[in-house]
């Protein structure tokens, strides 16, 4: 290891980004920047951070350093990245790789340097930091930016201050500053980053209209100051909704430094918006997953997971006023199950039926033998017509949904998923078409039995029952097909 370079995972040196299988038993390379290996080889530092996806996890954005001199403190050149997220036979990949937002291009000087893409707003806009108004790389401010129009409308106009980063879900911004503390800070300090600090979590609206206060941590009488800060000088960092909108992930820095010093310990916070709780997990503890049904955080076709939990506190939210001793108000307007969860779930849904129209026609445009291309454009099809049924159960808003129930023969269960390869048989094609079926039945039957909430509970187990109904489809197919080729 003596010639290799180390890391930072926090600034993003020296990585490429990478997929993993939730399990953890496979991995996929995606990006390939050049990794330097000693100081005189010629290499910049490049970086890659902040990977983001959209909405259905069709699109991937990133952050890469791609010049490694000059700007503020050799901060180096940072441009904003986007890609097609394919998920083929042959697993994960980035197609159609496109630099989105480079500032030094955009402010056509040296003075922009950096950005880095937040969050996808819409198809076409997304949310972004960075020094885009010429300020102090320090005092980067928080920007909507439109990658068609390239038109930039910066939110906040504050470059006095430190808002480094923040999330998006539904019309709002949750952004971190410093505006109000008692702690100014020197940019031009050659030793900034060990400068006394405090910052907080703010929100406004998507067109930057009425910024609020959302956290209270530095604020001494309030409930987080009382139950988690302690008296110790306390920043907000990275955030992240849920799907749903309901809940962040949020971390928190607590300084055990002590008047001049700096000494910060970090942990991840989930703010349960919906239930107006907060809960900190202790990140040195083990965790265990509860019973709460929350969405997993990043794009709808990775499977929903539980809300964890580990030597939980709680701090309660009233929703109507805050009283010092005891409640917390966040101030995040929300829909009454809830039409946003009912379209969260469905979006998830529908997300996976587009992956899986995306992996049956790749599968057809390898197959040589005629039969199975057909048959595999058939499967694409009726994947279309599922998504179609699920985008009009949402369109009609109502929760109704109801999908009949179709016995379940039990023969996925008895062969192992076959390979894709050219030369396939159609026992093999209608093999991995149940098997991929009794996957997905799988999947919602274990989320309906891991929700409290009965409503989204009974989504889910319909979603279990379409996905039953094709599973028998699949496995009538094999019996017809698949027994007599076996035999």
């Amino acid at each position: 290891m003596d010639n290799l370079w180390y890391s930072h995972p926090g600034l993003g040196f020296f990585h490429n980004l990478y997929a993993i299988s939730i399990d953890g038993q496979q991995i996929w390379k995606l990006t390939d920047i050049p990794i330097k290996q000693n100081l005189h080889d010629g290499i910049p530092v490049y970086a890659s951070i902040n990977p983001v996806f959209n909405k259905n996890g069709s699109k991937l954005m990133w952050t890469e350093r791609y010049s490694g001199e000059g700007g503020d403190y050799d901060w180096g050149n940072w441009r904003i990245k986007m890609a097609d997220f394919i998920v083929g036979t042959d697993g994960p990949s980035l197609q159609n790789i496109e630099i989105v937002l480079d500032p030094y291009s955009f402010c056509g000087n040296s003075n922009c340097q950096y950005a880095n893409g937040m969050a996808f707003i819409d198809d076409t806009t997304i949310l972004v930091t960075g020094d885009l108004s010429e300020q102090h790389v320090y005092g980067m401010d928080q920007y909507t930016y439109n990658f068609q129009t390239k038109v930039l409308k910066n939110l906040l106009n504050t470059p006095l201050y430190w808002e480094e980063g923040s999330c998006y879900s539904d019309g709002k911004i949750v952004y971190m500053t410093n505006q109000g503390s008692d702690y100014s800070l020197d940019f031009d300090n050659p030793d900034w980053a060990s400068q006394p600090r405090t910052r907080e979590y703010w929100i406004m609206n998507v067109d930057g209209s009425n910024k609020k206060q959302l956290t209270y941590f530095n604020t001494p009488g309030s409930p987080e100051h009382i139950e988690f800060s302690k008296g110790r000088r306390t920043i907000v960092a990275e955030c992240e909704f849920s799907p749903d909108g309901r809940n962040m992930l949020g971390v928190i820095g607590f300084d055990n430094g002590g008047a001049d010093t700096v000494e910060m310990t970090l942990q991840v916070f989930l703010f349960q918006l919906g239930s107006r709780d907060i809960k900190s997990f202790d990140t040195d503890s083990d965790i265990n997953s509860d019973r709460t049904c929350v969405p997993r955080f990043g794009p709808p076709w990775i499977s929903a997971r539980h809300t964890l939990t580990a030597n939980t506190k709680v701090v309660k939210i009233d929703s109507m006023t805050r009283r010092a001793s005891a409640t917390v108000t966040l101030s995040i307007e929300g829909e009454s199950m809830d039409k946003r969860q009912y379209n969260s779930i469905l979006d998830a849904a529908i997300a996976s039926e587009i992956q899986a129209q995306q992996f049956y026609a790749q599968v057809a445009e390898r197959m040589k033998n005629d039969f199975l291309k057909e048959l595999f454009n058939q499967l694409f099809q009726e994947e279309q017509r599922h998504q179609k049924i699920l985008e009009g159960f949402k369109a009609r808003g109502n929760g109704h949904i109801h999908f009949k129930r179709a016995p379940d023969f039990k023969v996925a269960e008895t062969v192992q998923a076959p390979q894709v390869c050219d030369a396939m048989r159609p026992a093999d094609a209608f093999a991995l078409a149940m098997k991929k079926e009794e996957a997905a039945m799988r999947h919602y039957a274990q989320l309906a039995e891991a929700c409290d909430d009965a409503d989204q509970r009974r989504i889910f187990q319909e979603l279990a029952a379409m996905e039953s109904e094709h599973k028998h489809k699949m496995e009538r197919a094999f019996v017809d097909v698949g027994y007599p080729e076996v035999w």
